[in-house]
């Protein structure tokens, strides 16, 4: 017989194990419009699914974290917004620049509006993917647990 422990453990892992398929079946009806996430109850199941699976399911790295950033390129104004999940469920931060998008200007003016928000050297957020595109991941070097709570706060 088990200790009551490792039973407790046993629950939850097979809890996650369903939380987990219940969050890639969302990401389906979300990817197909089988159900709209603008509907509110929809959003805040989908938000809540994203918040028990995303930590264990991020990439981590040794020296920073990877943010992934949906751009606006020639908005009225700078502004960062909140979490926006696509059409597979992802989610990724909203923000806008004035900038163009020729010649890397508006991928320039995203890393200067994000590194002044939250307080960081440019030198510390590169692009790592989608140069040419909306959905940008971005690397940002430092210590992965103090940039989470930086950016979290920042974003609040």
């Amino acid at each position: 017989m088990l200790n009551p422990v490792s039973d407790l453990i046993l629950v939850v892992l097979d809890l996650y194990t369903w939380v987990v398929i219940i969050s890639a079946i969302m990401s389906w009806l979300v990817a197909f419009n089988v159900v709209n996430t603008s509907n509110r109850l929809v959003y805040t199941i989908g938000e809540f699914l994203y918040r028990l699976t995303e930590p264990a399911l991020r990439p981590r790295l040794a020296d920073g974290i990877l943010l992934t950033v949906r751009l606006t390129p020639r908005a009225a104004s700078q502004r960062i917004g909140g979490i926006a999940l696509d059409a597979a469920g992802a989610a990724a931060l909203k923000v806008w620049v004035t900038a163009a998008p020729t010649d890397g200007r508006a991928n320039q003016a995203l890393i200067e509006l994000l590194a002044k928000h939250w307080r960081l050297p440019k030198s510390s957020i590169s692009l790592q993917r989608g140069a040419a595109e909306r959905t940008k991941t971005l690397r940002i070097a430092g210590d992965a647990e103090a940039l989470e709570r930086r950016i979290l706060e920042a974003c609040k």
